[in-house]
């Protein structure tokens, strides 16, 4: 099937799929009008997004019968934490707007994840049927962690005790392949994984018994990140490192920090608590420390 004609198919079973879930929901009798609203933003999310996405990236391209292709060794998995992060972005906040519309708070959940993980998938059915690159087992398995992260802490304890976060600084290494690590410094937060780091921001009090004093909006994070990495394989380019006469040590760093949970922050303002749940998506930046797999202690004043 080429590209095209499974984006429709997806697209149907999509719409299939949500007026179904919509018409059997126990709160409902058929649907209200934010219900109606919010059904058609996802589904032009996923019609413009994709439409998009096939004119930019894939129209151009030949295509092929569907296969895999194995990059799970490249840029130290931080794409793959990348994966993780989508989906559970996307997963928590679909599933808000669900609930934010009238669903139940539990079919809402079913809904966000299961259109997090077809937008996910849709992309790797692309890169599955283009010739120059092809499906990722890696990615897949990682669209699925980050939905599942998201989704088993609603249906086992009803809220998000841990969140997956991002961060990102800027480095030198844009400089040496501003081709493949960014030419400016918003191509650079998306390209440059070197810059990034996903955590797992846990709060703490909600593990703790009622009455605790420990406060609700402190949360304690564990980071992943990379540095040296101007290729995803060593080997790739060596004629960089020979002309620039810099040889980068390649390594993984984990970081310890702590962060703040800004949606346990009680304000009154609608808008204030819109912007902290945006804003709960990214790491807050305060001190960490790292430690990379080859020993080396790293302290970051600010830990972005």
């Amino acid at each position: 099937m080429r590209p095209k004609r499974l984006f429709w198919a997806n697209l149907l079973i999509l719409l299939i799929g949500q007026t179904k879930v919509a018409a059997s929901d126990p709160d409902t009798s058929g649907l209200n009008q934010k219900q109606k609203w919010i059904i058609g933003a996802h589904t032009g999310v996923y019609i413009g997004g994709f439409t998009g996405l096939y004119q930019l990236w894939y129209a151009d391209h030949n295509t092929g019968s569907f296969h895999f292709f194995n990059d799970n060794d490249e840029w130290g998995q931080m794409d793959k934490a990348g994966h993780i992060y989508g989906a559970y972005a996307e997963s928590r906040y679909s599933s808000d707007l669900f609930e934010w519309s009238g669903f139940s708070k539990k079919r809402s959940v079913l809904m966000g994840s299961a259109y997090s993980l077809l937008f996910q998938t849709t992309v790797e059915v692309f890169d599955g049927f283009s010739e120059g690159w092809g499906a990722s087992y890696g990615d897949i398995i990682a669209n699925f962690a980050g939905t599942g992260t998201y989704l088993s802490q609603e249906l086992i304890w009803d809220q998000q005790r841990i969140s997956v976060k991002f961060s990102y600084r800027e480095t030198k290494y844009p400089a040496y392949r501003p081709d493949l690590l960014g030419n400016n410094f918003v191509e650079s937060i998306f390209k440059d994984y070197n810059g990034q780091t996903y955590w797992l921001s846990a709060n703490v009090s909600s593990f703790l018994n009622e009455g605790s004093r420990f406060p609700e909006w402190l949360n304690i994070a564990f980071g992943y990140g990379i540095d040296g990495f101007i290729s995803g394989d060593p080997l790739d380019h060596p004629d960089i490192f020979l002309k620039n006469s810099d040889i980068f040590p390649r390594m993984r760093i984990f970081y310890l920090s702590p962060d703040l949970n800004l949606e346990k922050i009680n304000v009154r303002s609608k808008f204030l608590k819109m912007t902290f749940s945006i804003l709960n998506n990214f790491k807050f930046p305060l001190p960490a420390v790292g430690f990379s797999d080859s020993g080396e202690f790293i302290f970051l004043p600010v830990g972005f």
